[in-house]
């Protein structure tokens, strides 16, 4: 009895307390908790759940000055601020160019905007400017817009959008997504990949995908547009469906990511040696190794000599690798004759190889053991893309070791018209048991194929030597971006 009379009379001398507070400073106070702490504190007691319906409040949530909508999107007029904000916060609305749309980030209130595909600058190649190249869509669903673009068949491509800042919220880290869907079964697709190696494709709620172009922050008086664009490497693609570019603050890791942190921490695989990183990759010294855990948890990283990055699986606890192709041993890799070293944008790395004309194939990739985390079974990967001349890509050898022993032999197939052409399909009979075929990364326009696998136990000790090998055929297309090395997965 005594709880049961006691807890409504601390409550009411806890609201007593709350209502002797000026108006200003309570809601200065909820003003600062932000729009969702705010609706929870309405719950609290009678004095914050009166502020937390007033307009003065939610105006401090709102932008000052709202963009022009088009007709009839905010139909009937919201009777309240706080009606207005839960209206542009739970979706977005048009706006009065019809190209255009906008909403408010929840968390935050800051402003969030989609500009259409027909609000791009798209550039292409003159000879590609027809309708079997380049047309215009109906789309229909959830998206605000009635038309993408389909880039039918095209070798050179620049897409390129524009805001103004004054239209952004202040104080704010915004990131650019693309957002786009590939047309299945078009193998030939080759967009250069816009994502960095810790940006692939993901999909969203809606059904399309969307991949991180790049970041930037809005400071306070920032005046000026925002150029954000990407182009592809000269190669041919065939299938990217563009819905348009989002423009939204850049959060911190997903829900699902963040609640795993702490779970993967015990799990975290060591290795003997710590990778240096590149000057300027962390803000501050990692102090420990926890400290370097949520850092590569977080996405790769580039290491001191500034042609490998590193992350961590977040599966297993695993550390990943991945070498550049001018970390890597090419056999004639200097010589113009056979390769050309070309320059890539939106990729970890600013080189790849291309291979021009060449007898005798040899890639290799080698990284010391104790750089790897224990315990672990880990597979290499090429990372790759071919160009539409491409030939003499089927079967090369690898070979992987520990040491100089565990040899892990096979083949690999780096064309993946294999795995879609019914007449293809009949010629990878003739293709040895044991060869790998490609898969596509996420999306993204770059595809790899594993090489082998080898596993790392405690005490082990040596050099990890992973190579591509043929000397029997001309081949040429090949371009390659670099090797990969992390944990293979459970089941595969």
């Amino acid at each position: 009895m005594e709880t049961t009379v006691a807890a409504p009379g601390a409550s009411a001398s806890c609201e007593s307390e709350i209502t002797r507070l000026p108006e200003d400073l309570l809601l200065a106070s909820l003003a600062r908790a932000g729009p969702v702490a705010a609706c929870r504190a309405a719950a609290v007691c009678q004095a914050f759940h009166a502020a937390a319906d007033t307009d003065a409040l939610w105006a401090c949530f709102l932008p000052h000055d709202l963009p022009p909508f088009a007709d009839k999107e905010l139909s009937p007029p919201p009777p309240s601020k706080k009606e207005l904000f839960m209206r542009l916060s739970d979706g977005p609305v048009l706006l009065a160019d019809g190209l255009t749309s906008m909403c408010l980030h929840r968390e935050t209130g800051a402003l969030c905007y989609m500009l259409s595909a027909r609000k791009l600058s798209i550039a292409l190649a003159d000879s590609f400017r027809t309708p079997a190249h380049c047309r215009w869509i109906p789309i229909t669903g959830s998206c605000r817009f009635s038309e993408a673009v389909e880039l039918r068949h095209y070798r050179w491509l620049e897409i390129g959008a524009k805001i103004d800042s004054m239209m952004l919220s202040q104080h704010t880290t915004y990131a650019a997504y693309i957002v786009y869907k590939v047309e299945e079964n078009r193998w030939h697709e080759r967009f250069t990949s816009i994502f960095g190696a810790s940006k692939f494709p993901k999909e969203r709620h809606d059904g399309w995908m969307e991949g991180e172009m790049g970041g930037f922050h809005n400071d306070e008086g920032e005046d000026g547009e925002v150029s954000i664009s990407f182009r592809t490497l000269p190669y041919a693609k065939i299938g990217l469906v563009a819905l348009g570019i989002e423009i939204r603050p850049k959060g911190l890791l997903s829900t699902s990511i963040a609640g795993k942190r702490v779970a993967i921490w015990p799990a975290f695989r060591a290795p003997c040696h710590l990778p240096l990183l590149a000057d300027g990759e962390v803000l501050q010294p990692l102090a420990s190794m926890k400290a370097l855990f949520l850092r590569l948890l977080d996405g790769p990283v580039l290491l001191a000599d500034g042609l490998t990055s590193s992350w961590l699986d977040k599966e297993t606890g695993g550390i990943c690798y991945m070498l550049s192709a001018r970390k890597l041993s090419i056999a004639w890799g200097d010589n113009p004759t056979y390769w050309h070293w070309i320059p890539i944008t939106g990729f970890r790395f600013s080189e790849a190889a291309e291979l021009q004309k060449a007898k005798w194939l040899e890639i290799r990739g080698n990284i010391d053991s104790k750089m790897l985390s224990q315990h672990t079974t880990y597979s290499a990967y090429i990372v790759y893309m071919i160009s539409i001349d491409y030939y003499g890509l089927r079967a090369l050898k690898t070979f992987v070791s520990l040491g100089g022993r565990n040899k892990s032999t096979g083949h690999v197939c780096l064309v993946d018209g294999y795995n879609y052409s019914e007449h293809w399909q009949v010629m990878r009979e003739y293709l040895p048991e044991d060869t790998h075929f490609p898969q596509d990364r996420g999306g993204g326009g770059m595809m790899e194929a594993e090489l082998g696998e080898f596993h790392i136990s405690e005490g082990d000790n040596g050099e990890v030597s992973i190579s591509l090998m043929d000397t029997f055929s001309s081949k040429c297309g090949l371009v390659v971006m670099g090797i990969e090395i992390r944990p293979k997965k459970q089941g595969v």
